[in-house]
């Protein structure tokens, strides 16, 4: 009987500092999951006004990659039906606007969405963007994935893509 109990102890000994290493670990496990910090920082983010009942807008930002090249896929705005990527071609004398699948990202550089270059195109909207709103969206990489962004709803200033307010900046790793 004795053996009995002292075979049970030593097995209670063992089992309890296995199960506080497995405690231990977990926290590790934990950190090791979660998403690396983007290399991304946005700034300049901006829609801009509907007028009247129009439900379609337009999307500027700079996007400085602080790692390595990446592709630009796609877009989504919260109360938008749809985002696309856009860009404007000359054919002849004509400036046209295009959908375009993909824009690439150059590593250590930049990417300018701003008038008749670049831009992104806001269709469906569920309401009204009016000067001063603040709305949620995303930029999603065919590398890292999406990278939320808040954009101000502003009159951009159209002679050369800069905004006339400095908009909002927002780096990819947790806005």
């Amino acid at each position: 009987m004795r053996y009995m109990i002292s075979s049970f102890l030593l097995a209670l000994a063992f089992a309890f500092p296995m199960a506080g290493a497995h405690a231990a670990e977990a926290p590790e496990a934990e950190v090791q999951a979660e998403a690396p910090a983007s290399p991304f920082m946005i700034e300049k983010a901006v829609l801009r006004p509907t007028i009247g009942p129009v439900r379609r807008s337009a999307g500027y930002f700079t996007l400085h990659n602080h790692g390595e090249a990446d592709r630009l896929i796609g877009a989504e705005l919260e109360g938008a039906g749809s985002v696309e990527l856009h860009t404007h071609i000359k054919e002849g004398e004509v400036m046209k606007m295009r959908r375009i699948e993909s824009a690439d990202v150059p590593a250590n550089g930049m990417l300018i969405f701003k008038h008749r270059a670049h831009h992104l195109m806001i269709f469906d909207l569920e309401g009204p963007l009016e000067d001063g709103m603040s709305v949620d969206g995303a930029l999603i990489f065919e590398k890292a994935g999406h990278v939320p962004v808040t954009f101000s709803v502003m009159t951009p200033d159209l002679s050369g893509g800069a905004q006339k307010g400095e908009g909002m900046k927002h780096h990819g790793s947790g806005h």
